[in-house]
């Protein structure tokens, strides 16, 4: 198990950070931000007046049915969330492959580069972590602080853009909140610059300025392991931008296998389903005949809700089946083999400009580690 950092947090951490912890960073995780479990709290709070007058018993019951009502919704709408997902990725793809090919043109770097690159910034993350341990002078004690500035200032910036979109949204004119946000920024980048003037006056041998401070970009450790490197044109930050750009692709790349994966799974969900529901009920001892009418209709209820469904998925999902629509659902009256699904990846071809041999042997491993069943539905 591996430990990252929520992408709405990457930012208001330091540089070793984002590269040890970064989830785009991370094989496997896709697009995922790391901030889903928060969406489910944040619905669940709204109960908390609620809940607070119930007795023991009746707070587990409701809390039950609320999070079978979550998950309901997710299912009822799980398409139209899954087509998004892919459409996010493909347009990642899309935006993201022309600004690395600039960037590689840039610095005269090829895709063989990349994965140097990022075993330069992973080495030298950690030799930055470990230098902290060791070192405890008062210089060193003022650059921390200058650190610890540089994240408080991130923070609050995030804090201040939340409640200007809050504020627009709301149409309100002023904002008590973030004018106490704007005087919090303001003493930071105070205490910033003194400090910032009192570190170049103790170590005149590595200065730093306030635009350096700004984008994150420390010199006392941006000269670690000068000479262990073989780009020594490309700055810290330079490095980590390229990075970057090139793990956003990849994955972007694995959230488009991972969404069509999860369509198929939904897909076979549904369909599996439908079938249940279309078996013959055995009818209980001793139950009345009217309750098992009952049944029956909502069992043919359900289904027809379910063929809207499936039609509508497959629709959303842009999915190819083996025969047409109306085919498909007698074979599944019939026949409980998985139908054959197919997608229609022409969107993807259109900006596929980067062939498999330009990716690392870390992308190989991450694709090998799908079953060769997902890999032939998909």
């Amino acid at each position: 198990m591996t430990g990252i950092l929520p992408i709405m947090h990457k930012n208001a951490h330091q540089l070793p950070c984002k590269i040890l912890w970064n989830p785009r960073w991370t094989t496997g995780m896709g697009l995922t931000g790391g901030e889903e479990h928060e969406q489910v709290f944040s619905k669940l709070y709204l109960y908390a007046y609620v809940l607070k007058h119930m007795a023991k018993h009746n707070r587990n019951d409701f809390l039950t049915l609320a999070i079978l009502y979550w998950n309901w919704g997710k299912i009822e709408n799980m398409h139209f969330l899954l087509r998004k997902k892919l459409e996010k990725a493909r347009k990642e793809i899309k935006q993201g492959t022309p600004k690395l090919e600039k960037l590689l043109e840039t610095h005269n770097l090829v895709y063989n580069d990349l994965p140097l690159i990022h075993k330069e910034l992973e080495t030298k993350a950690k030799a930055i972590l470990d230098q902290r341990k060791t070192k405890k002078t008062t210089v060193d004690t003022l650059r921390r602080m200058l650190e610890g500035l540089h994240a408080h200032l991130k923070t609050t910036s995030i804090s201040i853009s939340k409640e200007a979109e809050y504020q627009t949204c709301t149409k309100k004119e002023n904002s008590r909140s973030r004018t106490k946000l704007r005087r919090v920024l303001t003493e930071t980048k105070r205490k910033a610059l003194e400090t910032i003037e009192l570190i170049n006056s103790k170590d005149t041998t590595l200065p730093i300025s306030y635009e350096d401070f700004n984008e994150g970009v420390f010199p006392w450790e941006t000269v670690l392991d000068r000479d262990d490197t073989h780009f020594p044109t490309l700055s810290l930050a330079d490095k980590y931008n390229i990075v970057d750009c090139w793990m956003l692709l990849k994955r972007a790349r694995e959230e488009i296998t991972l969404s069509k994966n999860e369509m198929i799974n939904y897909m076979r969900f549904l369909i599996d389903k439908r079938s249940s529901l279309q078996q013959p009920s055995q009818k209980h001892t001793g139950e009345d005949e009217k309750f098992a009418k009952g049944k029956s209709v909502m069992k043919v209820s359900e289904v027809h809700h379910l063929n809207l469904k499936i039609q509508m998925a497959l629709t959303t999902f842009n999915l190819k089946c083996n025969q047409d629509f109306s085919d498909f659902v007698c074979e599944t009256q019939t026949n409980h083999s998985e139908p054959e699904f197919e997608f229609d990846t022409s969107d993807e071809d259109n900006y596929d400009s980067l062939s498999e041999s330009e990716y690392s042997d870390e992308e190989t491993e991450s694709s090998s580690s799908y079953s060769e069943d997902d890999e032939s539905a998909i």
